[in-house]
């Protein structure tokens, strides 16, 4: 949402959040280059081609410059909306059965952005007559 957020906000008149309210802000490293030789530079090395890929896809292309079908956006609204809610739901059976409380710690950090986040998609989104 960061980059896109001026552009949905003047498309559809709704505020956005700010960067510092983003999910992944506040997760250490997020906006750092993956660290030399671990998991995620595998992963990002691996699966260049899908983030290129994705990034020219129609559907971000039309996001970031104003011409998205405001369906398209809508169905994207209702689609986020349903992951989101069914994330939360399996983040609170992991810390249910998470022993371990610095795993806890984390996972009610994370439980809490989702969170932020839904309500977030909620209130600048579905609940605006433009999308709902």
């Amino acid at each position: 949402y960061i980059g896109l957020a001026p552009v949905i906000a003047r498309k559809y008149g709704t505020p956005v959040a700010e960067e510092k309210d983003c999910l992944f802000a506040s997760m250490p490293n997020f906006y750092e280059e993956p660290v030399a030789g671990g998991m995620s530079e595998k992963l990002w090395k691996y699966n260049q081609y899908l983030a290129r890929k994705s990034l020219h896809h129609p559907f971000v292309q039309g996001l970031g410059d104003g011409t998205l079908d405001p369906e398209a956006f809508k169905h994207y609204v209702a689609q986020d909306s349903f992951f989101l809610n069914g994330y939360i739901r399996a983040l609170c059976y992991c810390i249910a059965k998470s022993d371990v409380t610095a795993t806890e710690k984390d996972l009610l950090l994370l439980l809490d952005g989702v969170r932020r986040e839904a309500e977030a998609l909620h209130h600048n989104y579905i609940d605006s007559p433009e999308v709902g």
